[in-house]
């Protein structure tokens, strides 16, 4: 766990200087850099964190069926797969 990025996120303080508003306003310029931040900050190795930003991307397009899978009672598969060795 990285404390120091994940409490500069929290703190909505980017430590990487592409992150920060350009105007000097406080904060981060973009969502997705904070969320990347909390997520590495925990321990989130950078490969989960871009799959989860893509799921993200693909199933936002889709918030009906999404809805619809969270309600039921079967088991769907939601995107591919990876193959387990």
């Amino acid at each position: 766990m990285d404390s120091h990025r994940l409490t500069s996120a929290l703190a909505d303080t980017p430590i990487d200087e592409e992150d920060k508003d350009v105007d000097g306003d406080p904060g981060y310029v973009w969502a997705q850099a904070l969320h990347w931040d909390v997520l590495r900050g925990l321990g989130h190795p950078d490969q989960a964190i871009r799959r989860a930003q893509w799921d993200y991307h693909h199933m936002r397009g889709a918030p009906q069926a999404f809805s619809e899978v969270l309600d039921g009672t079967e088991l769907v598969v939601l995107g591919t797969a990876e193959r387990l060795l």
